[in-house]
């Protein structure tokens, strides 16, 4: 479930963001819930009343509030939910930082920014909360997917390389995984027979070789350079 706030004191532009963000998440196919608020205070209300909001579309100017420090309240206990502002004035954004807004919109509001960003956001939400599980050693091992950098696999060995430096290995064939994670999420890329990479980790994209965050360079199979390239050129248009 994606737990959205429309915070404006125009009723007319929270309508219109409603119908732009509810229709493109049923097309979506994903469950959400989105609140409607038309001040400051009622949006603080409904986050002291509900939780953290995944996704916050935020006016800069309400009235009498300022939208950047009603932001500047919720990054107080909610470091990770997602800050869109929408303003029609520029004059605002600079100071708007500090509060580490995800995306600017401009007023009037554009129907496909807007779909686009709720794309872009529902993507990230949905990817980190994938866990992939895995038997090694006689324990069980829960990972969030995007915790992973890369699986590598050695006949019927195969390696889990971890952000945080962590090198797991578990019995199995990189197809099945592949397949597993296939079922979840579509940030995984096979570049070769034995690597599977996570996209989000990738630092460089090159034509024959890839480098991920932690330096490490994997070679692209020429059978599968084509496909790659395609596959990784949709995932950062979107």
């Amino acid at each position: 479930m994606i737990s959205i706030a429309i915070c404006d004191d125009k009723e007319q532009e929270v309508e219109l963001m409603y119908n732009i963000v509810s229709n493109r998440l049923t097309k979506l196919h994903l469950p959400f819930n989105i609140i409607r608020c038309f001040s400051g205070e009622d949006l603080l209300y409904e986050v002291k009343r509900i939780g953290d909001f995944d996704l916050i579309f935020l006016d800069i100017v309400l009235g009498s509030d300022n939208g950047i420090d009603i932001a500047a309240k919720i990054r107080e206990s909610n470091s990770f939910c997602y800050i869109v502002f929408v303003s029609g004035f520029e004059q605002y954004y600079k100071a708007a930082f500090n509060v580490q807004p995800y995306q600017f919109l401009d007023k009037p509001i554009n129907k496909a920014e807007v779909e686009h960003v709720v794309d872009s956001v529902s993507k990230q939400i949905m990817n980190n909360n994938q866990i992939f599980s895995f038997e090694s050693k006689r324990k069980q091992y829960r990972i969030r997917l995007n915790d992973i950098l890369y699986f590598i696999s050695d006949y019927r060995v195969v390696k889990v390389y971890i952000t945080d430096g962590s090198v797991y290995e578990f019995y199995g064939k990189m197809d099945e995984v592949e397949a597993q994670i296939n079922q979840m999420t579509t940030i995984f890329i096979r570049v070769h027979k034995s690597y599977l990479l996570n996209m989000n980790h990738i630092k460089v994209f090159q034509c024959e070789n890839i480098i991920m965050q932690d330096e490490k360079s994997f070679a692209i199979s020429v059978r599968k350079r084509k496909n790659v390239i395609e596959q990784y050129m949709s995932f950062v248009s979107i």
